[in-house]
């Protein structure tokens, strides 16, 4: 395609080679391929169950050598809570109008327990100041109120800010948001020697100095609390990861200033955020997937059981990866990695490898421990058997939107799933030596997929690059280890706020 002159300065400001845009123009035309599950990844197949004894000898292993191994949390946190509180926008529309309403069940849910939300009273505060107090009465214009204080700049502003700045949790001391709740959480497993925690977050530009206030207010007191030395740091999704948007016929899709338009290009592209890191463990979790200091227990245990499997995988991978930097290899040290690779790391081997290469190629990438919890009716990605183009099997996590489910066969196959994934994942970035693996040289790139949006009231194809806990680490070497189900409490809408474990202890 010819590009205009001021085409070529909007690519080189964002950091976008005119290649790169060609390529993926090109995929709007070529597609992408639905991923090949073949199996669920099940108990026994895929997905480790461990005994209490096991358990307890890989969280030994994690608090025994943990705190000598430099880590870090990485936590996404970009991005507005507007799908959070998608009915009570809905229902400020339904009020809005001059017809009779009727809310929705969860719109009305929220209005009968609003004393219940861990921001009642400072939503009460707000509309105090403003003249506008709070009162028992739920009538229509009652209701319109509290959503606009709810939702707009004039109030909390909720409909605006990220799921990190909204308050989760009560406390008699003040009340939480989910931000400062994985502050405490990764204190629970996450020190290093010297009791030094460190935390990553990616945020959204405009967000960012709202996260740095609340660190600024609540660092000193909670350090204190838990005897630790806060290092928290944030990011933001780098401009070179956009995607260029395109209109139906897959022309670039034009602004009314001649300019094209670019969206982020989803959570894969925060691979390179997580690139970046300079550590050894990180542990990923989503910023709405968090407990009350009272459930916290599980979640930490089982952070350190994660961990502890991981060490104990380290061990022998790092000296296979020692024994292939000493060439020639015995026939003895081949069947050894063979055996390993196939039965410790679910990973699809032929058993006539003979070539260094090849076994350098198995050993020499970074490593996840992926927690997986029983599907019970929430939604999210799950665990499968996948065979890629050249007929390798792995272990992947895949979303249903990468699964053909008009193929009678595939859906057969995702319905024997049992479980799904919660985002909770230990992951090693570094080989034997220290040296650091470039994790955008794992990345499939083929297992992005198009979106259908809109801008302005015009129709567009949006590309998502692959998602950071799926394609962006296909080529990781993977492990699958069922936890329970007290470890996932993610918060999607905000009456989610009103289950039990995420109410005050009774």
């Amino acid at each position: 395609m010819k590009w205009l002159p001021k085409d070529l300065d909007q690519f080189n400001r964002k950091g976008i080679p005119p290649l790169k845009i060609e390529e993926q123009l090109a995929r709007f035309e070529s597609g992408f391929q639905h991923t090949n599950v073949i199996r669920p990844a099940i108990p026994g197949d895929g997905i480790i169950r461990l005994s209490s004894q096991d358990q307890e000898k890989y969280k030994q292993r994690f608090e025994e050598q943990g705190k000598s191994v430099n880590m870090m949390r990485f936590i996404p946190a970009s991005g507005a809570a507007t799908r959070m509180f998608k009915e009570l926008f809905n229902a400020r529309e339904q009020l809005s109008g001059n017809h009779p309403y009727e809310l929705s069940e969860e719109a009305q849910r929220f209005f009968d327990r609003l004393e219940n939300f861990p921001f009642y009273r400072y939503l009460a505060e707000v509309m105090e100041k403003n003249g506008t107090p709070l009162k028992k009465e739920r009538n229509k214009k009652a209701c319109l109120s509290i959503l606009e204080f709810v939702l707009d700049e004039k109030g909390l502003n909720y409909g605006q800010k990220p799921k990190g700045q909204i308050l989760f949790h009560h406390y008699p001391d003040g009340n939480r948001t989910a931000f400062e709740e994985h502050l405490v959480e990764s204190t629970g497993y996450a020190r290093q020697e010297n009791e030094l925690v460190f935390n990553h977050f990616t945020v959204s530009p405009q967000h960012r100095s709202g996260f740095e206030q609340i660190l600024s207010a609540v660092k000193e007191k909670l350090e204190k609390q838990y005897g630790v030395l806060y290092h928290t740091s944030f990011s933001v999704q780098k401009s070179s990861t956009d995607t260029i948007a395109v209109d139906p016929d897959h022309k670039p899709f034009r602004l009314d200033d001649g300019s094209i338009l670019f969206r982020p290009g989803g959570h894969g592209a925060l691979i390179e955020n997580l690139n970046d890191l300079d550590t050894n463990l990180v542990f990923i979790k989503n910023i709405d997937n968090v407990a009350p200091d009272y459930l916290k227990k599980d979640t930490v245990n089982w952070k350190k059981i994660l961990g502890g499997i991981l060490l104990s995988l380290l061990g022998r991978i790092y000296g296979f990866q020692q024994m292939l930097e000493q060439n020639p290899l015995s026939d003895i040290d081949l069947k050894q990695m063979i055996d390993f690779a196939r039965k410790e790391l679910c990973v699809y081997i032929n058993q006539e490898v003979k070539g260094v290469e090849e076994l350098r190629e198995m050993f020499f990438r970074p490593v996840r421990v992926c927690g997986m919890v029983r599907n019970e009716g929430e939604s999210g990605g799950g665990p499968f058997w996948v065979r890629d183009n050249d007929g390798k099997v792995s272990l992947q996590i895949v979303e249903s939107a990468q699964i053909d489910m008009n193929d009678p066969e595939k859906y057969e196959i995702v319905s024997g799933s049992t479980h799904f994934n919660p985002v909770d994942i230990v992951c090693s970035v570094r080989d034997f030596a220290g040296r650091k693996y470039d994790l955008r040289d794992f990345v499939n790139h083929d297992s992005g997929f198009i979106s259908q949006k809109s801008f302005g009231g015009r129709d567009l194809k949006a590309l998502e690059l692959p998602g950071l806990w799926n394609g962006a680490m296909a080529g990781w070497i993977t492990l699958f280890v069922e936890v329970p189900p007290s470890t996932f409490t993610p918060v999607k809408t905000v009456n989610d706020l009103l289950r039990k474990e995420h109410q005050p202890e009774v």
